[in-house]
């Protein structure tokens, strides 16, 4: 199931900068305006030419839903201020053991990066949650899909 979801995902590994990374996003959002969300996977850092990572930077380009966007090395994942909402994650939010919620210096909110065990213990159940039984038979077709095309 977890192939399926993956292939689904909006794919970001040759997304070169924060302007590709946005367009992606809100095409996936235009053409799945019925998704309660938009799942990405695969940015690189490099694709954001050293600037700091801002949860706006996802809103920019997807303000009214959640957007989570797991990182190439898968350990770290970026969302918007959605899906730190739907997450329950505010300035109270303990970071785990192994990992940790990212805040802004000034304001100690959490500034839309979730690294380790932060991104593994509360994001990834969240969303398993999430998923209705057509959507496992959606990542599980997507699987099968992606399998037989690959001989």
């Amino acid at each position: 199931m977890m192939m399926g979801q993956a292939v689904q995902k909006v794919a970001l590994r040759d997304a070169s900068d924060l302007l590709e990374i946005q367009r992606r996003f809100r095409q996936a959002a235009g053409d799945q305006p019925e998704a309660p969300r938009i799942l990405g996977a695969g940015w690189l850092y490099s694709a954001l030419g050293g600037a700091a990572l801002i949860r706006q930077m996802l809103g920019e380009a997807v303000p009214d839903r959640p957007v989570y966007l797991d990182a190439n090395d898968l350990h770290s994942v970026w969302v918007n201020s959605a899906a730190r909402a739907e997450l329950g994650i505010d300035h109270t939010t303990f970071d785990p053991a192994g990992g940790s919620i990212s805040r802004d210096p000034a304001t100690g909110k959490a500034d839309g990066m979730l690294y380790e065990t932060a991104a593994h213990q509360i994001i990834r159940p969240a969303l398993a949650n999430t998923g209705t039984d057509e959507d496992h038979d959606s990542s599980l077709e997507a699987a099968f899909e992606y399998y037989l095309s690959s001989g």
